[in-house]
């Protein structure tokens, strides 16, 4: 059985960073300045956790990216 694992990534607007969190993942929180580099980082630390809580398999690690950015606009109508 594969294991897929959901993380959910946020922007955080006064750190400009995004900060990433799991519920499948006791201790599990990350934070990086782009998308890319926190999946990228993901990659490493998901499978280090894992280990560290014994929950590892041999098989092939899935990681879900759930990311969400609230982003404030103007109305075009006055």
């Amino acid at each position: 059985m594969k294991g897929i694992y959901l993380v959910f990534a946020e922007w955080c607007n006064t750190e400009n960073i995004w900060i990433a969190s799991s519920n499948d993942i006791p201790g599990f929180i990350a934070e990086a300045d782009s998308i890319e580099a926190l999946s990228t980082k993901l990659q490493s630390l998901i499978p280090e956790l894992l280990l560290l809580n014994k929950q590892v398999t041999e098989e092939q690690i899935i990681i879900e990216i759930v990311a969400r950015k609230f982003v404030k606009t103007q109305s075009l109508e006055k």
